[in-house]
């Protein structure tokens, strides 16, 4: 299990730090036609908040099991007899999520403030997406791509798009570059640690 953390650890590591590391330590020398395209379309930034927010609820589950992980609705069900959200969604997962996006706000330049609400709104819509998951009757940790990543990436960048200076073209690559990250990243980890076609959800 420690090298499996350390695994985790550096392959999470190294996508936050590429993200910022394009974003802020270009020379004005190789801001070239194309990679100013590519940043009308990809807004590098909100990907770090997203991908941190996303990333260490996981890592931490990863490394801390069950240990202080009460589920956020204190497994109750509605009347449908299904949970409210499911057991992978916890407090500590909220918190570390929430704070992880807080520090790669302060890192990236967006704030602490701004990246602690970015990434509390990134796992709302994750809890939203967990509460159609339960409706629709797939069970908790199972993968429905697009339900998975849209509303977790969309939810904070609609909200605070004047703050992040966004618009639609680079909310809309934004959330598709997330949605691939997501999707790749999935793969890799039930290959790792999980059965085919399982998925970790965000808020472990």
């Amino acid at each position: 299990m420690p090298d499996v953390c350390r695994r985790t650890c550096v392959w999470l590591t190294t996508h936050i730090v590429a993200i910022i590391t394009a974003h802020q330590q270009r020379p004005p020398s190789q801001q070239v036609h194309g990679v100013l395209m590519m940043e009308q379309f990809i807004h590098f930034p909100a990907l770090a908040l997203l991908v941190a927010a996303h990333s260490a609820p996981v890592l931490v589950a990863r490394i801390l099991g069950t240990r202080w992980a009460a589920p956020i609705d204190a497994h109750h069900s509605l009347p449908d007899h299904r949970p409210l959200f499911g057991s992978h969604k916890t407090w500590r997962g909220l918190l570390t999520g929430t704070l992880a996006a807080a520090a790669v706000g302060e890192w990236v330049g967006t704030g602490f403030m701004i990246g602690a609400t970015f990434g509390l709104l990134a796992l709302a819509g994750d809890l939203g997406s967990s509460f159609v998951k339960r409706r629709l009757g797939h069970e908790s940790g199972k993968s429905v791509p697009l339900l998975d990543q849209l509303p977790e990436s969309l939810l904070p960048m609609v909200l605070l798009y004047g703050p992040l200076g966004l618009d639609s073209l680079s909310m809309t690559g934004t959330a598709f570059v997330f949605l691939l990250l997501d999707l790749a990243a999935t793969r890799a980890t039930a290959a790792l640690f999980d059965s085919p076609g399982e998925k970790r959800e965000t808020l472990e």
